[in-house]
């Protein structure tokens, strides 16, 4: 395997999950609700941050786990997300 500073930058969902991180900070630049922007903008960071973490780790188990981290990362949002509307937040 190649080196691992390297490898979690070539993956598409962290490249993807990076990207938006980035985009939901510059949708929130302005946003006067602390708290909210506070617990949206840490949960995007968390996403790419699990990823890259998972992927230095030397086990597919391991890497797994940080991915499921990262998933749940995504979930943290305050608004409700009832299962039929899970796929509609991969669009964002």
């Amino acid at each position: 395997m190649e080196p691992a500073e390297e490898s979690f930058e070539k993956l598409e969902v962290w490249r993807r999950s990076h990207a938006l991180s980035i985009e939901i900070y510059r949708l929130l630049a302005d946003c006067r609700d602390w708290g909210f922007k506070d617990q949206i903008t840490r949960s995007a960071n968390s996403v790419p941050d699990n990823i890259a973490e998972g992927a230095e780790r030397t086990g597919k188990p391991e890497f797994k786990q940080f991915l499921g981290y990262a998933k749940g990362s995504g979930r943290g949002s305050p608004l409700p997300s009832p299962p039929r509307h899970r796929p509609k937040l991969h669009l964002a």
